[in-house]
C-alpha cells in the first residue's frame, strides 16, 4: 500500500487508522519496520516498476529479466520474438527509451511511451 501525502503528520496519522482497517476487517497486521516515510520526491519501487514525480521506469528486476531474454535466446524464433513483444509491451508503458537503447533495440514506436489522449 501506498499512501501520497505532502504533510508528515498526515501521513503518520494515517498509520493507525490503517492499521485498525487490516487487523479488524482483513485479519492482517502491518509490519512494523516496513512502514517508510520519505519525500515523493525520492521515488519509491511499487509492483516492479520505479515511480517518480512525473514519470516511471521498469523496476531493476524487469530490465535484468529482459537482458536475460535477450542473451538467452529459446529454441523457437517464434517464441523467443513473442517474450520480446511481451517485454517490449510492458516498456512502452514507462519512461524506457534509454533502457530499450541500451540494449540495442532501436526505441521506435514499440518502446517509446504514447501520449494519453
Amino acid at each position: 500500500m501506498v499512501v501520497v501525502h505532502c504533510d508528515k503528520q498526515v501521513l503518520l496519522d494515517t498509520i493507525a487508522p490503517i492499521r485498525s482497517f487490516l487487523a479488524e476487517r482483513l485479519h492482517l497486521t502491518l509490519h512494523p519496520r516496513k512502514i517508510k516515510l520519505q519525500p515523493a520526491s525520492r521515488g519509491f519501487a511499487f509492483l516492479g516498476v520505479y515511480i517518480l514525480p512525473f514519470r516511471t521506469y521498469p523496476g531493476r528486476r524487469v530490465v535484468a529479466n529482459f537482458r536475460n531474454c535477450l542473451r538467452n535466446p529459446v529454441s523457437s524464433p517464434q517464441k523467443q520474438a513473442e517474450r520480446v513483444q511481451s517485454y517490449l509491451g510492458l516498456l512502452v508503458h514507462h519512461n524506457a527509451t534509454k533502457i530499450c537503447a541500451e540494449l540495442t533495440i532501436s526505441p521506435g514506436p514499440s518502446c517509446v511511451r504514447r501520449p494519453r489522449g
